[in-house]
């Protein structure tokens, strides 16, 4: 489990962090003639030994669950992490220990909000950190004014 944590974490880090403007993914899947992600089903196919791709919309995520905990590679959009989380549990796992970022496109680090609220650690090259905390500063700030 532990060489394969770190080979999935060396890959994972070696594709290039690419920051973009935030996407309002509501906005985004109207252009594109709706996309309901209530729909959106998490499926997955075991790659390996606790090794797993997980496929819903958006980016897949590579899975890596076993006795020292749970891995993800990529966290699709949020409003699927409850999905991915539950599918997960459906695997074996418990929580979501850990989750790289391959790069900050949305399809990809869209659930990261999400999953770090809920104890997950996010690892990211130097862009996409910044582009993600840039991100959590702007969402709280909407739902604290939201909230008056």
């Amino acid at each position: 489990m532990h060489k394969t944590l770190l080979s999935l974490a060396l890959l994972a880090t070696s594709f290039s962090s690419t920051a973009h403007e935030y996407v309002d993914l509501e906005g985004f899947f109207a252009s594109m003639g709706g996309v309901d992600l209530d729909a959106v089903e998490i499926t997955s196919v075991e790659v390996g030994d606790g090794l797993y791709a997980l496929f819903g919309n958006g980016g897949n995520i590579i899975a890596s669950i076993g006795d020292q905990g749970t891995l993800i590679v990529d966290t699709m959009f949020a409003p699927l992490v409850p999905k991915i989380q539950q599918a997960v549990r459906d695997l074996g796992g418990e929580s979501i220990d850990f989750a790289i970022n391959t790069h900050f496109h949305f399809d990809h680090a869209d659930g990261n909000p999400l999953l770090a609220r809920s104890g997950t650690n996010i690892v990211a090259l130097d862009a996409g950190a910044l582009r993600f905390r840039t991100l959590l500063q702007q969402r709280m700030k909407t739902e604290s004014q939201e909230k008056r």
